[in-house]
Formats: structure tokens, sequence, C-alpha cells
């Protein structure tokens, strides 16, 4: 499976603001016209189901460290805890307490995978997948940093829904290994893209059923382009409700991937990036110059969407009330 890239054409480029859409659009994998491509795991063969069932392992179900500590029993109740506990990190942004987790409790491998996933932590995924590659066959909840609710879903499909391919598809493709065991899998990927951009995806958000193939950019575009065409109109009073409310609740819906662009450090969107660095940096750290703070972009930020909405036209993110704040701290914007 070759590497994955944004369709150019998917690109927009119209918009006034400079914040070009890095993932909206078709993406390819390579011999899809000559494959067999389905999700559903009783579909393959014998052979091929063979093969990938030989990844799984005996292991204990607890590490030393764990079996040094109560609080991490193997009871129904403690296991509820931890799961709790798990949940919390995600919502605080907390990435490394949610690793951690993996090594002192290996027997929920899966549910910190699924947690990490839906945080777009590729660098602490990869060394799951690439021990466990039998993980991408799995279905299972999935709850993003967005707020999105997915019943059931493989990593996979949630990776080509975020719209962070370029990285994280790849990442999991390079996780393969290279022989026949990875092909089988490649395989079974392949149909799970397949699946995902034809029929599409479930989930739930903020209480609203929803069924989309990749997540749209479109509502927060919107809530840009209508902040740029009106703000000579607007008071200054106008532009901070409309960019703190609207735009910054919209920036609440957005997946991992968007958040990361907005932070990252070494990028500007003010310099028009083309959102394919050979590296991104994954921080979720944005500065609030409102409370004159550094925060996390979590599910939890306090203010995105009532006091405030984030740019990221410097190179890092930062909280702002309006434009006209940005200017009078000294801080550029994406316009």
């Amino acid at each position: 499976m070759n590497k994955i890239y944004p369709d150019k054409h998917g690109l927009n480029n119209a918009i006034t603001v400079q914040f070009k859409v890095y993932f909206i659009g078709r993406y390819f994998m390579t011999k899809a016209k000559k494959e067999s491509t389905h999700t559903t795991i009783s579909i393959f063969s014998r052979d091929i189901m063979s093969v990938i069932s030989s990844y799984s392992e005996d292991e204990k179900t607890k590490s030393a460290l764990a079996k040094a500590h109560l609080s991490f029993g193997t009871s129904d109740y403690q296991r509820k805890r931890i799961l709790t506990r798990l949940a919390q990190f995600a919502a605080e942004g907390k990435i490394e307490q949610v690793a951690r987790l993996e090594k002192i409790r290996p027997d929920l491998r899966q549910q910190v995978l699924f947690t990490l996933a839906g945080l777009g932590a590729l660098n602490e995924m990869k060394p799951i997948l690439t021990r466990h590659p039998e993980l991408f066959l799995v279905d299972a909840p999935l709850t993003d940093i967005s707020g999105a609710i997915f019943t059931s879903i493989t990593i996979f499909r949630h990776a080509v829904w975020t719209g962070d391919t370029y990285y994280m598809c790849n990442m999991m493709i390079d996780c393969l290994p290279k022989n026949k065991k990875g092909e089988a899998l490649r395989v079974a990927l392949l149909g799970q893209y397949n699946e995902q951009m034809e029929n599409g995806v479930d989930y739930v958000l903020n209480g609203e059923n929803r069924h989309e193939t990749q997540h749209s950019l479109e509502p927060l575009k919107e809530a840009l382009n209508t902040y740029v065409t009106q703000y000579r109109n607007w008071t200054k009073a106008q532009r901070i409700k409309h960019w703190s409310t609207v735009v910054g609740s919209e920036e609440t819906l957005q997946p991992a991937i968007v958040r990361y662009h907005y932070c990252n450090p070494k990028v500007s969107f003010y310099h028009k990036p083309t959102f394919m660095e050979a590296e991104l940096v994954r921080t979720l750290q944005f500065y609030n110059y409102i409370d004159e703070k550094y925060q996390l972009w979590s599910a939890a930020c306090q203010g995105l969407g009532s006091n405030f909405g984030i740019t990221g036209s410097t190179g890092r993110g930062y909280a702002e009330v309006s434009r006209a704040e940005a200017r009078r701290y000294g801080c550029g914007t994406i316009w």
C-alpha cells in the first residue's frame, strides 16, 4: 500500500482567510481495482484469517507494577475505576498518562489504544500497533476529542474519518510487517478504507445522530468567512461575540488533527502551509491571552466557544476574542 496524499482538487483556495483545507476530498490507496475489499472479518478466507489470528499471544493480565498496587486490581469494580480515570485523562488531553496505562495493565491495551486514537496520539499509538497489528481488525467504541461518539469503529476507519490520512494512516500502514501476515492485514485495511469512503459511518455528537464519510470543515470555514466578510460592518462587540461564540464553538467540534495544525509551533497559517510537513508537532497547547496562561485544547477546554476563539497564525495556537484584540496584543492573525 503506497503513501496516502490529500487530493489536491479537494483543497479550498477560495476562502479569503488563509485557512487551507488539508483533508477534504478523496484519498487513495494502491491496488484497489484488483482486490476484493470488504470490512467484515467473516468474509475473509480461512487462510487469511489463520494468518491474521496467529498474531494473538498469551500474556499476563497485569504487569509487575500493577501487581504491586492494589489500586490496579482486576475486579470489575477496579476495572471500572481505571476506565473512568482513563476517560478523565482523555477529556483533559493528558496523553502521556493515557499511554502509561498500557504498560501497567496490558489487558486494557485495546481500551488504551482506542482512547489514544480519539486524541490523535500518533507517537503513542505506533509502538502498540507495531507489536500488535492484529488490533487493526478490532471494531470497538471510540470517543473522539471532538465529542463524536462511535459505537463501533476501527482505528483505521476513525483516522480516515478525521482526515488524518497523511500522517496517521501512513503511520498505520508502516506498522504492518513486511511478510504474508502484513499483506493480509493490508488487504483488510484497504477494505476498511473503501467501506468508509463508500458507506460512511454513524456517530453521535451532542446527542445528535450523524452520518459522514469524513469530518467536514465546512461549518468552521463558514464561521470564519462570515467574520471576514462582516468585519467592517460589525461593531467591536459584534466581532467579539461572533469570534468567541460562533467560531469558538465550531472549534470545540474539531478532531485532533485540526487542533494539532493550529497549535503547531513550527508552522503558521499566515504563510499558507501545505499541511504536509515532513513531521507534525502534535501538541494541544495554546496560549490564552485572555487569562494569560497556557492551556490544552482538550475536550474539557474551558472558555472556548464562550469567552474566546483560537487562531493559529503565529506558529502556535492563541486564544483571542477578536481580530481587534489580537492587534492590541501585538500578535498575528490568520487574515
